[in-house]
């Protein structure tokens, strides 16, 4: 039945690897000078109307140590052989420059240290550093020095101060770039709010536990967002050792969600990659922004980088909890005779909903449809075939007595939409429990998916059709899916060539599990088991029914676990759903 399988994509290019002595500790792989790993990646071809040389980026995966000399000594070292390689910008991970209570004291004068040896070396250095907080408590920081050695950027991790106002954008050589630190990559408004202010490349500064690297999805976070946004994404995550285990695996990707450059494992070494920052169009960024329906929600955000908060009130009331569902989906397409077996079959296995693709059945089928949802007595979700090429093809929601309660329509695609339609038009109820449905790219939407989990909605429907029959098509499927079903949700999703269903209904106690080093009480059975991130409980490539049943908790809810904390995303999102989700 699982179509997962470990993610390294054969499409990433050529590596190639020196060894030499070693001097951290991994003697047999090495570079020319005392070092680890280094990894080149050969670029790739530029565009013909973009031929200029490319931003020569290295990315440091640095084992951090619990010493403020040790990091400083193996950050200057880093720099020296970046700097060797022609390497334009050096980026670190989060806590890089980690110092402890003993050394407080002697933070200005190493980051002075940095300071000068950026001007030395003409160079950028992007960088994390942590210093103690209260309690055990460190706190993460990111700061930016440019070739004269000045800093130019600067902001603490939110998850670490909640009150912190949001991180605007700074520029490399006149390449407008933002920063995220590792758990910030949550809140919209660090992750997204300075793409809409300019920003072509999107670094992440990370110190991941073990436990977030998922093999089957790859890096899935970092390939979502590109996509989403049309942006560089780099993502500087830390190496294993004793003091600091983390997972590695930085990564570069392009613009259209492409792993151009990557290590393959956690261990310490230097990622060079070009990246052009002239195809970071932003297309999709700005067209999600410029939305008739989103665009007072994008131009109020941006309004809050002047500190202007807008006025909200209380979370809305969560009225689905405790109650159980049983979701059901398949790939089928085009056939009445298999789409009434999977009728029949999903109500067999209990369930509630059964999810189509999009483009399902034409719309004279509706009426057999509609007959099949009330002779089951079971809601269907369904697409529809358009009936000329340039309109826009909707999915329907059928109740169990055969009636049609929603025409849903994409936002993503250039037709207009009918006359009043709001996102409202794309929430109904399932035994009380409320949902969504969205089609084809706008999977990508996730602002859309988050205002509606903020607003109450705990299931999520995605139907899209495709005739891409690529495999890194279905592996960034699986990926875009994984990021969109971690909103707290239930979710279902239903293409021609792949069918899944996942859940993010208990974040909270598998998150604690990894960070405090335990075992979880009771193992979802699951296909994929993602700590941070939605967990994939089925999935299949063929035209056969899955189903799965989960009970809505009645709390966490999404408000509750990851918006309420936080100041200026509480008050945007809380905005954003009582204006795009009220009746």
């Amino acid at each position: 039945m699982g179509i997962i399988r470990d993610f390294f994509p054969a499409r990433l290019g050529k590596c190639r690897l020196v060894r030499s002595s070693g001097f951290f500790g991994f003697a047999s792989w090495a570079i020319v000078a005392a070092g680890t790993l280094m990894f080149f990646q050969d670029p790739p071809e530029p565009a013909a109307a973009a031929q200029k040389e490319g931003l020569k980026l290295a990315v440091i995966q640095m084992g951090i140590a619990p010493d403020l000399a040790t990091n400083y000594q193996k950050m200057a070292i880093w720099v020296e052989k970046a700097s060797q390689q022609g390497a334009k910008v050096v980026v670190f991970p989060e806590g890089a420059l980690w110092a402890g209570r003993e050394d407080l004291l002697k933070v200005a004068s190493y980051r002075e240290k940095l300071a000068a040896l950026t001007a030395t070396k003409q160079i950028y250095i992007i960088f994390g550093e942590a210093i103690p907080g209260s309690g055990s408590r460190q706190i993460q920081a990111a700061r930016v020095f440019d070739p004269r050695g000045k800093e130019v950027f600067h902001y603490v991790k939110h998850y670490d101060v909640p009150s912190e106002k949001v991180p605007g954008i700074f520029a490399i050589d006149g390449t407008p770039a933002s920063i995220i630190i590792c758990a910030d990559r949550w809140l919209r408004t660090v992750e997204e709010l300075p793409i809409q202010l300019g920003a072509k490349i999107s670094f992440e500064l990370s110190a991941n536990f073990q436990e977030e690297w998922v093999p089957q999805l790859g890096w899935y976070w970092y390939v979502s967002r590109a996509i989403r946004n049309n942006v560089w994404v780099v993502f500087a995550n830390s190496a294993s050792n004793v003091d600091c285990p983390g997972h590695g695996h930085s990564a570069v990707i392009a613009p259209d969600g492409s792993v151009v450059a990557m290590l393959p494992d956690n261990r310490e070494a230097m990622l060079l990659c070009d990246v052009h920052p002239e195809v970071a169009t932003r297309t999709e960024a700005l067209k999600r922004a410029d939305h008739p329906l989103l665009r007072d929600f994008w131009s109020t955000g941006l309004r809050m980088l002047k500190e202007e908060l807008p006025q909200v009130g209380t979370e809305v009331p969560n009225s689905s909890a405790g109650r159980s569902v049983t979701l059901a989906t398949t790939t089928i397409v085009e056939s009445m005779p298999e789409i009434a077996q999977a009728v029949a079959e999903a109500k067999s296995r209990g369930a509630d909903l059964l999810v189509f693709p999009a483009r399902t059945c034409e719309r004279s089928e509706l009426c057999a449809l509609t007959q099949l949802a009330r002779g089951h007595q079971i809601h269907l979700v369904a697409g529809v075939k358009p009936a000329f090429a340039e309109q826009p093809a909707p999915a329907v929601v059928i109740s169990p007595e055969g009636k049609i309660l929603r025409e849903i329509y994409p936002l993503s695609t250039e037709a207009p939409l009918p006359p009043g339609y709001s996102l409202r038009n794309m929430v109904f109820t399932l035994k009380g429990i409320p949902a969504i449905a969205v089609m084809e790219s706008d999977i990508l939407w996730t602002e859309v998916i988050e205002l509606a989990a903020v607003y109450g909605v705990r299931i999520l429907v995605h139907l899209d059709y495709s005739e891409d029959f690529r495999e890194e098509r279905l592996e960034q499927q699986l990926q875009v899916w994984a990021t969109a079903a971690s909103y707290g949700m239930f979710s279902v999703m239903a293409t021609n060539r792949l069918a899944a269903i996942w859940e993010d209904l208990n974040p909270r106690v598998e998150r604690r599990a990894v960070i405090d080093r335990r075992t979880l009480a009771a193992t979802p059975d699951v296909e994929i088991l993602s700590p941070f991130s939605a967990n994939l409980i089925r999935s299949t490539r063929k035209r056969e029914v899955i189903w799965a049943s989960r009970t809505i908790p009645p709390s966490p809810t999404y408000h509750q676990d990851r918006v309420a904390r936080h100041p200026s995303l509480r008050a945007w999102l809380l905005w954003g759903a009582r204006a795009l989700f009220a009746d």
